[in-house]
């Protein structure tokens, strides 16, 4: 009888572990979290000059750390994250910004990317093309998207350095 106890346990842990790491890497509706590195977000700033004009948009924000950085640059930033136990760590991160840093806990397909000057996104090769056709409907003329890895399908390359490119919309 212990045994049948033990081997239940362990089925129902294995199976609680399972349904986390699922919703942790994303639950099928956009990507896994992995932390944007602190070169590429110094890569992200060489690249573009974020300044106190701007208003920074990362879809899927993670942590927020590429929101920290652009708020330090005086970026008005709004984040997008799916996973509540990172859109809070990101509110946390950017509590000291006050009213320029806010952090939405939905899908990035939610977006409201109305008033973007630069759009950021770390997501998989195969999300990209989605994140393009919402940025061509949704943002204005003259926005710039910053991708981490992976390419993003009919905007024209404008820069690039190490893992990070920047796009501006096609002609």
């Amino acid at each position: 009888m212990a045994s049948w106890v033990g081997v239940l346990v362990l089925v129902v842990l294995w199976s609680v572990l399972g349904v986390l790491a699922f919703w942790f890497m994303g639950g099928g509706k956009g990507a896994p979290f992995l932390p944007v590195r602190q070169k590429d977000i110094r890569d992200f700033l060489s690249l573009v000059p974020v300044g106190e004009a701007d208003v920074v948009v990362d879809m899927g924000c993670g942590d927020g750390r590429v929101l920290c950085a652009a708020a330090e640059r005086g970026a008005r930033v709004v984040g997008y994250e799916v996973n509540p136990i990172l859109a809070g760590i990101a509110r946390w991160r950017l509590r000291r910004f006050g009213d320029r840093a806010v952090v939405y806990r939905r899908n990035f397909f939610d977006a409201n990317l109305q008033e973007a000057t630069i759009v950021t996104a770390f997501a998989l090769g195969t999300i990209m093309p989605k994140i393009v056709d919402l940025l061509d409907v949704t943002t204005q003329k003259h926005v710039t998207f910053v991708s981490f890895v992976f390419r993003a399908p009919r905007w024209r390359e404008i820069g690039s350095k190490g893992q990070v490119r920047v796009y501006t919309r096609p002609s």
